[in-house]
């Protein structure tokens, strides 16, 4: 039989396609077209679905997809996708959520304890000979210290879960979550930013990359913060404003930050090129390459799903995790 939807997946380079998403789409008539970069060649234009992993889907080329019904993001920010456009021309958007909580729980952990312990610090002076470093560098200890969550959804609560086995106190700010669901997961809930900022010892960042979070925390909210206080991003990196991240790690506005997401930075090159970050040169700071989500089973999961998403709209079925669900389809849906 041949295939009678055309599903266009881009960033087949950076990502390959694995069997588990030519199972699922093969079973539904789907002609998988694989597109090494992140752009779509003109004769793609009319593909009933697109799938995206790290490709910007900017507005005009949007309202150039004439067929299109479903944009699959394989993962979970949406920021890089005009989805006011594609609510306007009919085009439901979709994304995994979860897909990697666990994964990005560890991480945060993982930062929180590598800037306060000074792991990375103590690895290279211990491998140059510098063993007098145990005697150089300022550790504190961590039980009994305050973590405040910026954003409460499931992947903040999964960092809760595992931050208290840690003996820390944990608090969060989210206006959209009240302080009863809060407390089912031991956590007060504080009533603004300003109070995570200035009582806390560790602050860590859980939300999406929107109008009202650009630039979140920028000087202002960076001079609030103690001067013995850590800032974890594992979230996006332009919710702070890396400018003044560096001024603030510089003049010791706050001891440390450990950071995997950049403002800067893109570790999605389709062709790698050297970069540099202010953020190198200093001492007082974790970085990793926006890996936090990363892992074997979690790469399985989220291709995996993104492609069953594919398949229900496909199929004429409303999808589990609509981005726009005011979205008035080009083509009818059950839900």
């Amino acid at each position: 039989m041949e295939n009678k939807y055309k599903v266009v997946r881009l960033n087949c380079r950076l990502f390959p396609v694995i069997s588990e998403e030519i199972d699922t789409l093969s079973k539904v008539n789907a002609n998988l077209i694989r597109i090494q970069g992140d752009e779509i060649p003109p004769e793609f234009m009319d593909a009933d679905v697109l799938m995206v992993v790290s490709a910007k889907v900017k507005g005009e080329v949007i309202k150039q997809l004439s067929r299109c019904g479903l944009i699959a993001r394989i993962g979970i920010g949406t920021d890089k996708i005009d989805v006011d456009e594609a609510t306007a021309n009919g085009i439901l958007v979709t994304n995994v959520p979860g897909f990697c909580k666990s994964e990005l729980a560890d991480h945060t952990i993982l930062l929180l304890l590598s800037t306060a312990r000074k792991i990375v610090q103590l690895d290279k002076n211990t491998r140059a000979s510098n063993l007098n470093i145990r005697n150089e560098v300022v550790m504190r200890r961590i039980a009994g210290k305050k973590l405040g969550l910026v954003g409460f959804g499931e992947l903040a609560r999964s960092v809760a879960h595992r931050a208290k086995a840690f003996d820390l106190e944990i608090f969060a700010y989210d206006p959209y979550i009240e302080a009863n669901e809060m407390e089912k997961f031991n956590v007060v809930k504080v009533n603004s930013l300003e109070n995570i900022l200035k009582e806390c010892d560790f602050v860590s960042l859980h939300l999406p990359l929107t109008d009202k979070t650009f630039h979140l925390i920028g000087e202002e909210q960076l001079k609030m913060m103690k001067p013995t206080a850590i800032l974890i991003n594992t979230a996006r990196g332009a919710i702070v404003d890396e400018d003044a991240l560096v001024k603030a790690l510089s003049e010791h506005w706050i001891e440390a930050a450990g950071i995997d997401v950049f403002e800067k930075l893109n570790p999605f090159e389709e062709v790698p090129t050297k970069q540099f970050s202010p953020l190198f040169l200093l001492d007082n700071v974790v970085l990793t390459p926006h890996v936090a989500a990363t892992s074997v089973e979690s790469l399985i999961e989220v291709q995996t799903r993104a492609a069953q998403e594919v398949a229900r709209v496909i199929s004429g079925k409303w999808p589990e995790n609509c981005i726009n669900p005011e979205v008035i389809p080009r083509y009818p849906l059950s839900k």
